[in-house]
């Protein structure tokens, strides 16, 4: 015990040593321990942030050093036993050389992942690291093709920390990037908030993943405030009414106005009538709360519709945001797969399956009518369906997927060898020859006859394939004489 505890000294006086900022982390997120230059760097001595939390969850300015602790938490890949580095969108630091992370799992004797190693540094210190310089872009350095997506998660969980149920913002498209910035925008400001978008795109889901991170930064519990849907397709006048006073008599005065949301599903679906009463009980109720809708038609086309839909959508548009269609969005569908597939897999307590490249290629070709709720299902159902294998496969996903037309149109053929004609005729003959000669022992021109050719060319053909092996000749080196069909 004595030699290993002084082995634990020296190693820690070695890292102490590093110029580099380096943490380890336990296999729950815990740093159990820090070294000199990562404390100088945080402005508090090394030994204040061991047995800190590292998690993605983390506010960034509702804990203290909760921007270090949350890019301290390592990309789902590292917990599986790989190497990955990842790029920060800003550096903790403010220094140019604390851009880039390696992340370093330690296995234990049956291959579990115990520890983490964390290093800061530039990416010429990952490039001295590892050998090669990890390729430029969100993911680099971590997967290519299918795997990709794996990186880019990585990538956006150290860029925006508020990231749980905004799954459906998940993607690289600039119509995304934007979606994105606005909702953590909407996550920070106390407004209220409008999504435009087609039935399927994810529009509720992300309208109460605001509401959610915004309570936490009110200091608010999970059983604070409301979260009041009305999906306007199936309600009228007197229904909305009702549901309404509902929702009004749960307010309570002393509550922070963010914390009780009225959320207005399918907006665009209200008559005239329901407008006209929305607006009045809304002017009644006053700030006490905030309307969330969710419109499946564009704002333009809305508030074309009249002064009662303009008014009602300045009342929730406070900060607008716009969904476009999956299918016009495909290079966010790798990362959306990994990103649900992951989802999944933790769900049914299994190994997280890899997506083939078979299978992406499906997923790109495919329209997606139902947009991400359609994505999300097919996701469940190739879990489900994918038992005793480590990868998602073309046939484990819905017969619509797999069979769609356009993920048909370029099948993958096995490449055609060239066919060299005068070779194929040349054993075919051959072949004739050797079978005719069989046939014939002894008698060239029985064969010959059977063949159809005359002695001659035969006796060129068994030299030029060099059969003579095959029948014995005369004596004295002599042809046998011919043999008429009835014998001698």
């Amino acid at each position: 015990m004595g030699n290993r505890g002084s082995g634990s000294r020296a190693l820690a006086k070695a890292l102490d040593s590093l110029a580099k900022p380096l943490a380890v982390l336990d296999r729950r997120g815990t740093i159990v321990y820090a070294n000199r230059r990562l404390g100088e760097l945080a402005e508090v001595e090394s030994r204040q942030l061991m047995g800190l939390q590292c998690s993605w969850e983390i506010p960034g300015d509702a804990v203290e050093h909760g921007p270090l602790l949350a890019a301290l938490a390592p990309p789902p890949i590292v917990r599986e036993g790989r190497i990955a580095t990842r790029r920060l969108s800003q550096p903790l630091f403010f220094s140019k050389d604390t851009m880039a992370q390696l992340f370093v799992p330690l296995l234990d004797a049956d291959q579990v992942v115990e520890l983490v190693l964390v290093l800061f540094g530039s990416w010429d210190d990952m490039d001295a690291v590892l050998g090669t310089r990890p390729t430029s872009g969100p993911a680099a350095g971590v997967a290519s093709g299918a795997g990709a997506g794996r990186a880019l998660l990585a990538e956006f969980r150290a860029r925006w920390p508020d990231l749980d149920g905004l799954d459906a913002l998940l993607g690289t498209s600039a119509a995304i990037r934007l979606a994105m910035q606005r909702a953590q925008t909407a996550i920070r400001i106390d407004t209220s908030v409008a999504i435009c978008g087609p039935a399927g795109v994810g529009k509720t889901d992300v309208l109460r993943a605001i509401w959610n991170h915004r309570r936490k930064s009110f200091g608010g519990t999970s059983i604070d405030g409301q979260f009041f849907p009305i999906d306007c397709r199936l309600i009228d006048v007197e229904s909305l009414g009702g549901m309404l006073e509902a929702f009004t008599a749960r307010l309570q005065t002393a509550d922070a106005a963010g914390l009780h949301v009225l959320c207005l599903e399918s907006v665009d679906a209200l008559d005239a009538a329901a407008v006209a009463h929305l607006r009045e009980r809304l002017e009644q109720i006053g700030d006490r709360c905030r309307i969330f809708a969710a419109s499946n038609v564009p704002a333009g086309e809305l508030t074309a519709r009249g002064q009662p839909w303009l008014e009602l959508w300045v009342a929730a548009a406070g900060l607008e945001i716009a969904l476009p269609e999956l299918a016009d969005r495909r290079e966010d569908i790798g990362v959306l797969c990994e990103h649900l597939v992951a989802r999944a897999c933790r769900r049914a307590e299994r190994t997280i399956l890899r997506v083939s490249e078979e299978s992406l290629a499906l997923l790109q070709a495919y329209p997606w009518p139902g947009n991400v709720r359609e994505l999300r299902e097919a996701v469940r159902w190739a879990v489900d369906q994918a038992v005793l294998t480590r990868s998602l496969e073309p046939a484990h996903w819905p017969v619509a997927i797999r069979t769609f037309p356009g993920s048909l149109r370029h099948p993958r053929r096995e490449a055609i060898q060239p066919i060299e004609l005068d070779e194929v005729l040349r054993q075919v003959e051959r072949k004739m020859v050797e079978r005719a000669l069989a046939a014939s022992p002894r008698n060239r021109a029985q064969a010959a006859r059977l063949l159809g050719i005359s002695r001659p060319r035969l006796l060129r053909l068994i030299q030029q394939y060099q059969l003579d092996s095959l029948q014995d000749p005369g004596p004295a080196g002599q042809s046998p004489p011919d043999v008429p069909p009835g014998g001698r």
